[in-house]
């Protein structure tokens, strides 16, 4: 009788282990719109994105510029492709959280990892934080709104910017030394001049 009532017990304990989430086939297709935006960013091929913008979207992307279409976002892309320069690469990786879903509605949030490699052969890594509201019309998850954003203060473009004024400022300095020192040469000299 013990052995059974332990039993029972244990397999009791162990279904929450067996069972599946209700709410993981959601999840599921939370994580396939993720990954098809990390396709859609790695390979320029924004127009993957379109079956999932909600009408209205709205969006802020890490540069705190707004966009409200695909076609937005895709003059976006453009813009910091010239940036990045030709021949230069962006590619992402986005780490989800576990999504908060209420019925039609979802909170999606997370980080992620980008790499810029430029034209120039420049190479720079940053993390992002994301945030992402979906509405589900007609079965599919669409994209409402969505946010990211990097450190406005410790990334490596911030970092980078500083070096080269750092650089230049250094290269003032030393010009504005080495006239200041030729002056004073000029003056002493003259003044020896004067004196003998």
């Amino acid at each position: 009788m013990i052995r059974r009532s332990s039993l029972v017990l244990i397999v009791l304990a162990a279904l929450p282990l067996f069972a599946q989430a209700p709410d993981e086939a959601e999840h599921q297709a939370l994580r396939q719109i993720k990954a098809l935006y990390e396709r859609a960013i790695n390979e320029d091929r924004l127009d993957l994105l379109q079956p999932y913008f909600a009408s209205p979207f709205y969006g802020v992307m890490i540069t705190s510029k707004r966009v409200s279409t695909l076609q937005e976002m895709k003059q976006y892309w453009a813009n910091m492709k010239q940036l990045i320069g030709p021949g230069g690469t962006y590619r992402v990786t986005v780490d989800p959280e576990k999504s908060v879903i209420m019925g039609d509605f979802a909170l999606a949030r997370g980080t992620t990892h980008d790499v810029v490699r430029t034209g120039d052969g420049k190479s720079y890594e940053f993390g992002t934080n994301w945030t992402c509201v979906l509405h589900k019309e007609g079965g599919i998850w669409k994209v409402i709104q969505v946010q990211g954003s990097m450190d406005p203060v410790g990334n490596p473009f911030v970092t980078a910017r500083l070096g080269e004024a750092a650089r230049r400022l250094a290269g003032v300095a030393a010009a504005i030394a080495l006239a200041i020192g030729i002056f004073i040469g000029w003056l002493i000299g003259r003044r020896r001049a004067t004196v003998a």
